[in-house]
Protein backbone atom coordinates (compact mmCIF):
# COMPACT_ATOMS: atom_id res chain seq x y z
CA UNK A 1 0.00 0.00 0.00
CA UNK A 2 3.01 2.37 -0.19
CA UNK A 3 1.52 3.85 -3.14
CA UNK A 4 -1.23 4.77 -2.26
CA UNK A 5 0.13 7.42 0.44
CA UNK A 6 1.17 9.73 -2.05
CA UNK A 7 -0.26 13.33 -0.98
CA UNK A 8 -2.98 11.51 0.93
CA UNK A 9 -3.91 12.88 4.38
CA UNK A 10 -4.82 10.37 6.35
CA UNK A 11 -7.13 11.09 10.02
CA UNK A 12 -7.68 9.07 12.82
CA UNK A 13 -5.89 6.80 15.36
CA UNK A 14 -4.36 4.80 12.77
CA UNK A 15 -3.30 7.42 9.93
CA UNK A 16 0.60 6.16 9.70
CA UNK A 17 -0.71 2.92 8.59
CA UNK A 18 0.49 3.95 5.05
CA UNK A 19 2.76 6.77 5.90
CA UNK A 20 0.60 9.47 4.94
CA UNK A 21 0.55 12.82 6.29
CA UNK A 22 -1.74 12.62 9.40
CA UNK A 23 -4.07 14.40 11.92
CA UNK A 24 -4.34 11.44 15.08
CA UNK A 25 -5.58 12.08 19.04
CA UNK A 26 -2.79 9.69 20.18
CA UNK A 27 -2.58 9.78 24.25
CA UNK A 28 -5.65 12.03 24.44
CA UNK A 29 -8.21 8.94 24.02
CA UNK A 30 -10.45 10.99 22.09
CA UNK A 31 -12.69 8.47 21.17
CA UNK A 32 -14.54 9.76 17.88
CA UNK A 33 -12.16 12.20 16.51
CA UNK A 34 -11.48 10.75 13.54
CA UNK A 35 -14.50 11.14 11.38
CA UNK A 36 -15.77 14.80 12.18
CA UNK A 37 -11.89 15.79 11.94
CA UNK A 38 -11.63 13.86 8.13
CA UNK A 39 -14.90 16.49 7.13
CA UNK A 40 -12.63 19.40 8.70
CA UNK A 41 -9.43 18.01 6.41
CA UNK A 42 -11.71 17.74 3.77
CA UNK A 43 -13.41 21.18 3.67
CA UNK A 44 -9.91 23.13 5.06
CA UNK A 45 -8.32 21.24 1.83
CA UNK A 46 -10.78 20.41 -0.89
CA UNK A 47 -8.66 19.38 -3.08
CA UNK A 48 -6.38 16.99 -1.15
CA UNK A 49 -6.91 13.14 -1.32
CA UNK A 50 -8.44 12.54 2.70
CA UNK A 51 -8.73 8.62 4.34
CA UNK A 52 -10.38 8.67 7.38
CA UNK A 53 -9.68 5.51 9.64
CA UNK A 54 -11.71 4.56 12.42
CA UNK A 55 -12.10 1.23 15.00
CA UNK A 56 -15.69 0.67 15.30
CA UNK A 57 -16.02 1.64 18.47
CA UNK A 58 -15.73 4.83 17.65
CA UNK A 59 -17.45 4.47 14.28
CA UNK A 60 -20.86 3.97 16.55
CA UNK A 61 -20.02 7.03 18.40
CA UNK A 62 -19.76 9.01 15.35
CA UNK A 63 -21.67 7.31 12.55
CA UNK A 64 -24.04 9.95 12.47
CA UNK A 65 -21.34 12.55 10.29
CA UNK A 66 -21.82 9.88 7.32
CA UNK A 67 -24.93 11.37 6.72
CA UNK A 68 -23.02 15.11 7.00
CA UNK A 69 -20.25 13.92 4.80
CA UNK A 70 -23.15 12.92 2.25
CA UNK A 71 -24.89 16.11 3.01
CA UNK A 72 -21.63 18.09 1.77
CA UNK A 73 -20.96 16.10 -0.86
CA UNK A 74 -17.27 15.15 -0.15
CA UNK A 75 -15.14 12.45 -1.93
CA UNK A 76 -13.90 10.80 1.70
CA UNK A 77 -12.86 6.92 2.00
CA UNK A 78 -14.53 6.04 5.39
CA UNK A 79 -12.06 2.68 6.53
CA UNK A 80 -13.65 1.51 9.85
CA UNK A 81 -11.38 -1.19 11.20
CA UNK A 82 -13.94 -3.73 12.65
CA UNK A 83 -12.43 -6.12 15.42
CA UNK A 84 -15.07 -6.49 17.41
CA UNK A 85 -13.95 -4.67 20.45
CA UNK A 86 -13.15 -1.52 22.10
CA UNK A 87 -9.83 -3.30 21.77
CA UNK A 88 -7.29 -0.84 23.46
CA UNK A 89 -9.65 -0.76 26.50
CA UNK A 90 -9.79 -4.63 26.76
CA UNK A 91 -6.26 -4.34 26.71
CA UNK A 92 -5.91 -2.08 30.22
CA UNK A 93 -8.56 -4.27 31.33
CA UNK A 94 -6.02 -7.44 30.76
CA UNK A 95 -2.77 -5.90 31.93
CA UNK A 96 -4.88 -4.82 35.19
CA UNK A 97 -6.32 -8.01 35.43
CA UNK A 98 -9.83 -6.46 35.55
CA UNK A 99 -12.90 -8.56 34.65
CA UNK A 100 -13.27 -7.61 30.94
CA UNK A 101 -16.56 -5.45 30.84
CA UNK A 102 -18.29 -3.28 28.41
CA UNK A 103 -15.28 -4.17 26.07
CA UNK A 104 -16.89 -6.32 23.60
CA UNK A 105 -19.52 -4.63 20.09
CA UNK A 106 -20.58 -7.19 18.08
CA UNK A 107 -20.10 -11.33 19.96
CA UNK A 108 -21.73 -12.80 16.66
CA UNK A 109 -19.28 -13.55 13.75
CA UNK A 110 -18.86 -10.95 11.05
CA UNK A 111 -21.53 -10.34 8.17
CA UNK A 112 -21.14 -8.15 5.24
CA UNK A 113 -21.86 -4.46 6.04
CA UNK A 114 -25.34 -3.25 5.04
CA UNK A 115 -25.99 -1.57 1.78
CA UNK A 116 -25.00 1.69 2.84
CA UNK A 117 -25.16 3.81 6.13
CA UNK A 118 -27.20 6.96 5.16
CA UNK A 119 -27.30 6.35 2.10
CA UNK A 120 -23.56 6.13 1.59
CA UNK A 121 -22.44 2.79 -0.13
CA UNK A 122 -20.78 0.25 2.13
CA UNK A 123 -18.11 -1.97 1.40
CA UNK A 124 -16.21 -4.97 2.88
CA UNK A 125 -12.55 -5.46 2.36
CA UNK A 126 -11.50 -8.92 3.54
CA UNK A 127 -7.60 -8.87 3.06
CA UNK A 128 -4.81 -5.87 2.18
CA UNK A 129 -5.28 -5.84 -1.60
CA UNK A 130 -8.98 -5.58 -1.19
CA UNK A 131 -8.71 -2.40 1.40
CA UNK A 132 -6.36 -0.75 -1.34
CA UNK A 133 -8.52 -1.69 -4.19
CA UNK A 134 -11.21 -0.26 -2.22
CA UNK A 135 -10.00 3.12 -1.03
CA UNK A 136 -8.74 3.22 -4.51
CA UNK A 137 -11.69 3.17 -5.57
CA UNK A 138 -13.25 5.76 -3.13
CA UNK A 139 -10.90 8.14 -3.40
CA UNK A 140 -12.27 8.69 -7.06
CA UNK A 141 -15.99 8.85 -6.14
CA UNK A 142 -18.20 11.24 -6.28
CA UNK A 143 -19.00 10.88 -2.85
CA UNK A 144 -18.57 9.42 1.18
CA UNK A 145 -17.96 5.54 0.58
CA UNK A 146 -17.85 3.52 4.18
CA UNK A 147 -15.65 0.59 3.47
CA UNK A 148 -14.78 -2.16 6.63
CA UNK A 149 -12.15 -4.10 7.42
CA UNK A 150 -12.81 -6.71 8.87
CA UNK A 151 -9.41 -7.21 11.57
CA UNK A 152 -8.43 -9.60 14.16
CA UNK A 153 -6.97 -7.41 17.55
CA UNK A 154 -5.10 -10.99 19.37
CA UNK A 155 -2.16 -9.41 18.36
CA UNK A 156 -2.65 -5.90 20.76
CA UNK A 157 -1.70 -7.30 23.95
CA UNK A 158 1.67 -7.75 22.21
CA UNK A 159 1.81 -4.56 20.42
CA UNK A 160 0.08 -2.16 22.20
CA UNK A 161 1.31 -0.33 24.94
CA UNK A 162 -0.43 1.90 27.45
Amino acid sequence: MQNLSAGVACVGPCCLLWGCTGHITNGWSSMGFALPGAIAAKLARPQAPVVCLLGDGCFQMTCGEVATAKRLGITLPIVVLDDRWLALIKVKQIRRQFPLYGTELQAEDYREPPAHYFGVPARAAHSADALEAAVRTALAAEGPTVIEAVVDSEHYIDTVYD
